[in-house]
């Protein structure tokens, strides 16, 4: 006997049903990747990697080899001189003022510790 149940594939999609709560929840972001991994389950099995290689094979289009005309290149225009400045003159350096030294801070002599008597 045959049963009039449908048989589910792969790529069947199954609508649960969602409370009354749940109904207000913005779905797109659990249908997008539901929709991308759909699309590109194919790729995972070995058939579904046959049937896009042949697709892709199908769809080849061989374009006929035009010839690239030999057009004459025209001749650039010429810029016109750059325009040559005049040449800075050499004014010398000016005088530093001579910074005063700055004095040395004399190195402190440390204490000297009392010797502990021996006992």
């Amino acid at each position: 006997t045959t049963s009039n149940t449908p048989k589910l594939s792969s790529h069947t999609l199954i609508f649960i049903s969602l409370p009354s709560k749940m109904a207000s929840m913005n779905v797109l972001p659990f249908m997008i990747p539901l929709v991308l991994l759909i699309a590109f389950s194919s790729i995972t099995n070995v058939e579904g990697a046959r049937n896009l290689l042949n697709i892709h094979q199908v769809s080849k289009v061989d374009l006929p080899t035009l010839p690239i005309p030999n057009l004459p290149v025209p001749n650039l225009p010429t810029l016109p001189n750059i325009p040559t400045l005049p040449a800075v003159p050499n004014l010398g350096v000016p005088n530093v003022p001579k910074i005063p030294e700055v004095p040395q801070i004399p190195n402190p002599q440390l204490p000297t510790v009392p010797s502990v008597p021996e006992v």
